[in-house]
């Protein structure tokens, strides 16, 4: 089945030359290395920036703790009890556990340095420290009593299921962190290749645009084909990627509303 094709859709006679042609061999290459690479980044970054919604689905049993209503211990008689290896299933005293005591517990449980702590939000809540090194396989994450200091949990890595040790591998690798600057030098590529990608890719719009004799608009690029499949798939693609990652979502947006507006596209 033919098509019918606008005659400004057809590229000038310059965008055959060897630099549209360069351009279109940076363009290609560019999106051949960044985009296994990206996918992985959008992968693993959507994990980690989502990680404060499904820790709570993993774990939900050791992120609460029951509010105390005994008599406070001495902050002299916790301090001991917990350097004392903290049994996991110490009665609840009273006393707010303070930061620099778990500072201090976090010492003793061998992490000096490096590490997060999330204060409890409710009275029910517990301390989460969480240390996430180069390497995955030194990771912990402690959930300490708010009230008496015990350790409710000690998860490292070997305590993780297949999943969660490949997203601490995702994650690691994400952050440039896991084998040093070779790793960060790696997503400093990924990133100027994107540069590349919007830089060639704007480029070659501008060269193909039609000419005014022709009575098209100077920056408008060709018209489509009136025959050309509607692309459902890409655009519910486009769509649910612009829902996962709003940003990208709202430029899009941004950009069909300005090409639009300014070129007057249907």
């Amino acid at each position: 089945m033919s098509t019918i094709s606008d005659p400004v859709s057809a590229p000038p006679a310059h965008a055959a030359q060897s630099g549209y042609r360069t351009l279109w061999r940076w363009h290609f290459y560019a999106g051949l290395f960044v985009m296994p690479l990206l996918l992985v980044l959008a992968i693993t970054g959507t994990i980690y920036c989502f990680q404060p919604q499904i820790e709570p689905l993993l774990y939900p049993h050791r992120l609460v703790v029951a509010p105390a209503a005994t008599p406070r211990l001495p902050v002299d008689t916790l301090l001991a009890r917990a350097r004392a290896a903290l049994p996991p299933d110490a009665s609840g005293a009273s006393q707010h556990w303070t930061l620099a005591q778990v500072v201090a517990q976090m010492r003793d449980l061998g992490v000096r340095d490096g590490y997060d702590i999330v204060l409890p939000a409710t009275p029910d809540g517990v301390y989460t420290v969480s240390y996430f090194p180069p390497d995955p396989k030194a990771e912990r994450t402690v959930y300490i009593d708010q009230y008496s200091g015990a350790v409710l949990k000690d998860i490292r890595y070997d305590d993780y299921g297949a999943v969660s040790q490949a997203i601490s591998y995702g994650t690691s690798l994400h952050m440039g962190r896991y084998f040093g600057l070779a790793n960060q030098l790696i997503c400093a590529a990924i990133s100027l290749g994107l540069g590349a990608l919007a830089v060639t890719g704007f480029v070659m719009w501008w060269l193909r645009r039609p000419a005014r004799a022709k009575g098209a608009s100077m920056l408008a690029a060709p018209s489509r084909e009136r025959a050309a499949p509607p692309l459902r798939a890409w655009k519910t693609g486009l769509v649910l990627l612009g829902i996962v990652f709003p940003l990208m979502g709202a430029t899009l947006v941004a950009v069909w509303l300005f090409d639009r507006a300014a070129f007057r596209r249907a």
